[in-house]
């Protein structure tokens, strides 16, 4: 009886595990691509108007784009979380992490099954 509960605890166990890496694999990729394309997303607008000025001297347009860049927040409040393009990188980087620490905890866990 006590093989049969050791085994059921230690199923549950690597299904928790094995659960666990499938939520870290999703949304670590996701929340690494938000930073970086958040972070990426003022610079790149930059770039897009110092190579505007080049081909036009239009200062309406130059005005259009500077007011885009500038709106684009530096970080956001959603339900009394503070989230920065910084703070994703270093979550997505975490949860790649988790991932990788429960992968070794299910592999570790099959063994003894």
């Amino acid at each position: 009886m006590g093989r049969v509960l050791l085994n059921i605890v230690w199923a549950l166990a690597h299904f928790a595990f094995s659960f666990l890496i499938q939520l870290t694999e999703l949304f670590a990729p996701i929340l690494l691509i938000l930073g970086v394309g958040w972070s990426l997303l003022p610079h790149l607008i930059t770039v897009a108007t110092a190579n505007l000025g080049s081909l036009t001297e239009d200062q309406q347009t130059h005005e259009i784009v500077n007011h885009i860049a500038h709106t684009i927040p530096d970080q956001l409040m959603i339900a009394g979380h503070l989230l920065t393009p910084h703070g994703l990188v270093k979550d997505g980087l975490l949860l790649m992490a988790l991932a990788a620490a429960s992968s070794t905890a299910a592999a570790w866990l099959a063994r003894r099954l």
